[in-house]
């Protein structure tokens, strides 16, 4: 039996993951043994090389496909290229490379005893199109250059030194050069399935390859195979005891990769909500993060929420908000007015009037409305006021204006009546429409957005004017207006908790039974 062959190979299930959700969203199952995979630069291609003992052993390449994306995409599929070997002997196919273009694949294959030979073949009807002999009897690695031009492999003699080299290729034919360009010389390393000891890199300007007793680094001139030691690249010295070399795409890319560019967040999924607009009463040119419980005018504010997640289906998703008394909703328009559907529910109301958007998705305000005690002639209602959004696309942005209500008929004054931390609405939660359950984020727990506050404030200090931008500190705790809502306290109360320790001194200022507080007499 050849050196790394398998008599009973363990079935090997090929997953499908959503990276975006970093969940498993479909198996392609299978009998074999998995020795090989590799992904097309397509990005729906993917191809795996699989092996058997059954009947004198069989092995293959074969082509899945992604089909549809995100949490719905599966594999499925597309056809194989099948090797036989006779009773007794083992087929072997290991090491799959998919070359640039997505139009033909390369992988090593021996048939019985027979020594290992590097295959071309073409991934639309998968036939071969080329072979050629490998001068060591073992296949080990292979790479390919960026521009397809070129082909490195590695093969080896049982613990002999293996060799590595490197053909041309025919990008438009699939044909293999008859005899290779260079051939170089390299301490061995045990064939492994799944591990491949050899890449080019990015500028196909030189092949970096593992040795084993001791391991190491070598870096061959990709042209001239010229052993041109490690310096050329400082980081793999760095390295210790190195084991494989693995790149997403057949190339590897060494260079130094380009700063981050903060601004450009046009990729990264998001569910936030942030206030765009709102009163400045001391022209600051700064929207207002505290308001007037005594004020005579409504304050009224503008909030948007942003809603990006890759890995969703489309128009699958319900985006649900609740706006808490005393807020009243003015208005709210999305991105897409003519595709998406809005949905406002005033307080104590359950359906639209019209009983075809009848409300299905509505948990908030559902928990919200049984929590509310009795009001006046019997009936019970709800005081929060929920926002139904149902997205045409995943990337979409909803815009809405709420004020404060009025505090009595006459509107010379308006809510709210108390200083303390003021909810503008709660964090918005997305429903999958299809089960009306909520949908989950990437650590399991329920998909939803930050809420926003403001700080209701009265003049406690006596100095007869408040801080608007929230950066005042009326009850002189040590904390900020805003800080408080921040942490849940109350900007009003120097002693949110009551242990006798201002709120800004207290390290946990909402419990006043955490040890290290200072205690009344007599406890």
């Amino acid at each position: 039996m050849r050196e790394g062959a398998v008599s009973t190979p363990r079935p090997t299930p090929i997953s499908l993951v959503d990276r975006a959700s970093a969940c498993e969203v479909d198996t392609f199952a299978t009998d074999q043994l998995l020795t090989g995979l590799a992904c097309c630069d397509d990005s729906r291609t993917v191809l795996v090389t699989l092996v058997t003992n059954v009947e004198g052993g069989t092995g293959e390449v074969r082509k899945l496909r992604i089909d549809g994306s995100g949490a719905t995409a599966v594999l499925t599929d597309a056809g194989s290229l099948l090797f036989s070997g006779d009773v007794d002997e083992f087929a072997a196919v290991r090491q799959v490379v998919c070359l640039p273009g997505s139009q033909f694949g390369m992988a090593l294959v021996a048939i019985g005893n027979g020594p290992f030979e590097l295959v071309s073949f073409s991934l639309d009807d998968m036939q071969v199109a080329d072979r050629v002999p490998l001068q060591g009897k073992t296949g080990i690695g292979i790479a390919a250059c960026c521009e397809a031009n070129r082909i490195y492999v590695r093969s080896g003699n049982n613990f002999v030194d293996d060799y590595l080299e490197c053909f041309t290729y025919n990008v438009e034919t699939g044909e293999i050069g008859d005899a290779p360009e260079w051939t170089a010389r390299l301490r061995h390393v045990a064939p492994n399935f799944l591990r491949n000891p050899l890449i080019v890199t990015a500028d196909c300007a030189h092949v970096i390859a593992i040795e084993d007793d001791p391991a190491a680094f070598r870096v061959f001139d990709a042209n001239t195979g010229e052993d041109v030691g490690t310096d050329t690249f400082p980081g793999l010295a760095e390295v210790e005891e190195p084991d494989t070399i693995t790149s997403v795409s057949c190339c590897l890319d060494l260079s130094d990769p380009p700063p981050p560019d903060d601004d450009d967040d046009d990729d990264e999924d998001l569910f936030v909500k942030e206030i765009i607009d709102g009163p400045d009463r001391n022209n600051d040119g700064e929207i207002d993060r505290a308001i007037d419980v005594k004020s005579r005018t409504p304050s009224e504010f503008t909030f948007r929420i942003t809603f990006r997640q890759s890995h969703l289906p489309e128009g699958a998703v319900c985006i649900e908000d609740c706006v808490p008394w005393p807020w009243e909703v003015v208005e709210c328009v999305s991105d897409d007015p003519d595709g998406d559907l809005i949905l406002v529910f005033p307080a104590g109301k359950y359906h639209d009037e019209d009983e075809d958007l009848e409300r299905r998705h509505a948990p908030q305000a559902v928990e919200a409305q049984a929590s509310r005690p009795k009001r006046r002639r019997g009936k019970r209602g709800l005081r929060d006021t929920v926002i139904q959004w149902y997205p045409s696309t995943n990337d979409a942005t909803l815009t809405c204006t709420i004020r404060t209500r009025p505090k009595s008929k006459s509107r010379r004054k308006f809510l709210p009546r108390k200083c303390g931390c003021l909810l503008i609405n709660k964090g918005a939660r997305a429903i999958d429409t299809s089960t009306s359950n909520p949908l989950l984020d990437a650590d399991g727990l329920p998909l939803k957005s930050n809420d926003l506050f403001v700080a209701a404030m009265k003049d406690k200090d006596g100095d007869k004017r408040i801080d608007y931008t929230g950066n005042g500190d009326e009850d002189e705790d040590g904390l900020t207006d805003y800080e408080e809502c921040e942490r849940g306290t109350d900007p009003c109360d120097k002693d949110t908790d009551g242990d006798k320790v201002k709120d800004g001194q207290d390290p946990d200022p909402l419990d006043k039974n955490v040890p290290g507080r200072k205690r009344r007499r007599g406890r």
